[in-house]
């Protein structure tokens, strides 16, 4: 089957439309209107349009073919626009203002039939280009989409062995996650952080706050897991966790993307990510006044994202029982948080974390009936 082309015919010539129709009357479907604005409504509804005949009747006519050009659907359609001869004065106005061929009065069936069928089959043929393109876009869209939630699930299963070899239950990774983002999207309510606190870097820290710890798995289960207190030589080597998470993650990246990682001016998604793993897993130990480490960086210094993951981690750390302690209550945490507030934790951060705690709370208690029932 032959598909119909759509064609619209904006004159109030009868005779002149009569015309029209009869030359292109095979596979044709034609809509005639007396005026430029009935038309524009008419198109303002999203019909599919072929060719567009149109009568130069007024400003109005150069305004609306303006319109049509600037409308993406209608951006390639072929406009043939139909002038008395002694409107050819303005033929240079026209093609700038965006009509595709002008076709003088009184049309001459050959002139108007070859006209037509070029623009038609042009038109046709852009309309197939455009489809492959979005096929093309769709198409790539699922393999990008396959390929992050494929990162996705090896960044948690990276994250929940680290958890395992402390013998942490499996929905820790997830927890951690809906702490962190509570936190992020309180802090995004403040004026002094919802200028880069955008959706695009909510969704990029949330996914890198699991790797703080990856560097653990380079520290001896016998030293992770033991009941006793550590050794100053034993804690010390578990200081440099967060180096070797580093280290770990600048690993995985060509040395010649990390040098552009570590230009300010990269803003790539990627590039971003990997930034924000890289400060969470070096710096998510340092402290407010200046006494963490491993570099002893001071308020601001430290970047935003460790400044949270700080928090997350130790209260997470508190409210777990661990093989050399058992569990803080909630409460007991909570508290902790708050008397640290100016010292060991960012304030603003810290008075993000009370504003949600309810939440937090909830998230918490969840996870404990999910912890308990794991173990049955």
């Amino acid at each position: 089957m032959i598909e119909q082309y759509e064609v619209i015919i904006v004159e109030h010539d009868l005779e002149l439309i009569q015309m029209i129709a009869h030359n292109l009357h095979d596979h044709t479907n034609i809509t005639n209107f007396k005026t430029s604005t009935e038309c524009m409504n008419h198109l303002k509804t999203g019909v599919k349009v072929d060719v567009l005949f149109l009568c130069a009747q007024n400003t109005l006519t150069m305004d609306f073919v303006e319109w049509i050009r600037n409308e993406n659907r209608y951006l390639h359609l072929p406009i043939l626009l139909m002038i008395n001869q002694d409107q050819v004065r303005d033929e240079a106005l026209y093609y700038a203002k965006g009509v595709s061929d002008i076709l003088i009065k009184p049309l001459r069936s050959a002139r108007l039939l070859a006209a037509f069928k070029h623009y038609a089959e042009h038109k046709r043929l852009q309309d197939f280009v455009m489809n492959q393109e979005k096929w093309l876009e769709s198409s790539l869209s699922k393999r990008l989409y396959d390929m992050q939630l494929s990162l996705d699930l090896s960044l948690d299963i990276v994250s929940n062995l680290v958890a395992t070899r402390e013998e942490l239950t499996g929905q820790k990774v997830t927890k951690l996650k809906r702490y962190y983002e509570l936190i992020l999207r309180k802090l995004q309510l403040h004026p002094k952080y919802n200028r880069f606190i955008d959706e695009k870097y909510i969704i990029r820290t949330v996914k890198a706050c699991p790797l703080h710890d990856i560097g653990k798995l380079g520290i001896p289960e016998a030293i992770l897991l033991k009941k006793d207190k550590l050794t100053v030589d034993e804690f010390t080597l578990v200081k440099t966790h967060t180096i070797l998470g580093y280290d770990s993650i600048r690993s995985a990246i060509e040395p010649s993307l990390f040098d552009r990682l570590m230009e300010s001016a990269m803003n790539s998604e990627s590039l971003e990510f990997f930034r924000e793993a890289l400060n969470i897993a070096k710096y998510h130990h340092e402290r407010w006044d200046g006494n963490g480490y491993p570099e002893g960086l001071k308020g601001p210094q430290i970047p935003l994202s460790a400044r949270i993951m700080a928090i997350v981690d130790v209260f997470d750390a508190l409210t777990n029982k661990k093989v050399y302690k058992d569990a803080w209550s909630i409460e007991k945490a909570f508290m902790y948080i708050k008397d640290n507030s100016g010292t060991q934790f960012d304030p603003d951060v810290v008075h993000a974390f009370t504003q949600e705690f309810d939440a937090i709370r909830k998230v918490f208690e969840r996870n404990l009936k999910l912890s308990d029932s794991e173990a049955y």
